[in-house]
C-alpha cells in the first residue's frame, strides 16, 4: 500500500472516531435521545351500574412527575390536583418513580346513584400540587 493510501485510511479513522465521540456526547443528532415526556392513559367504565363496585383504569409514563391521584367525579374536574384534594373526599393517590412506566389498575369506586361521571387524573410533583401538571378528564355514565 502506498504512503497516500495509509494516509487516506488514517484520516478516515480520524473522521469516524470524532463522529463516534460526537455522537457519544451528544453532539450529533443520530446519538443524541428525545427526552420522554409524561403520558397518561385512562380507561374508564363502559358497563358502570349504581350499586356495584367498578374500576378506572390508569397507565401511561411518569416523566419527571412523582405523583399520581384518581378520582371519580359527578361535577367538573379541577383544574390541578390541589384544588381537587380539597373538593373531593374519595379518591386514590399514588407515589411513582420519576422516569418509569406505571399501571394502577385497582382504582375501585362505587356510585350510589345513576348519570354522567367523569374520571379526574393527575400527574403531578407532590412538593406542588399545583403546580405545573399533567392532567386527563375521561366522561363515562353510571347506568341504574
Amino acid at each position: 500500500m502506498s504512503v497516500n493510501g495509509r494516509a487516506l485510511i488514517r484520516g478516515l479513522v480520524c473522521v469516524a472516531m470524532a463522529l463516534l465521540v460526537s455522537m457519544a456526547m451528544g453532539g450529533v443528532g443520530l446519538a443524541a435521545t428525545k427526552k420522554k415526556k409524561a403520558s397518561l392513559n385512562v380507561t374508564v367504565p363502559s358497563n358502570a351500574r349504581v350499586n356495584q363496585s367498578y374500576a378506572i383504569k390508569v397507565k401511561g409514563y411518569s416523566g419527571r412527575f412523582n405523583a399520581l391521584s384518581v378520582y371519580a367525579s359527578k361535577i367538573k374536574c379541577p383544574k390541578n390536583q390541589a384544588d381537587a384534594s380539597s373538593t373531593f373526599v374519595n379518591g386514590y393517590s399514588y407515589t411513582l418513580t420519576p422516569k418509569h412506566k406505571f399501571k394502577k389498575n385497582n382504582n375501585t369506586f362505587f356510585a350510589s346513584t345513576s348519570g354522567k361521571r367523569t374520571a379526574c387524573v393527575y400527574l403531578y410533583d407532590s412538593s406542588n400540587p399545583g403546580g405545573s401538571q399533567k392532567h386527563k378528564f375521561k366522561p363515562y355514565n353510571v347506568s341504574p
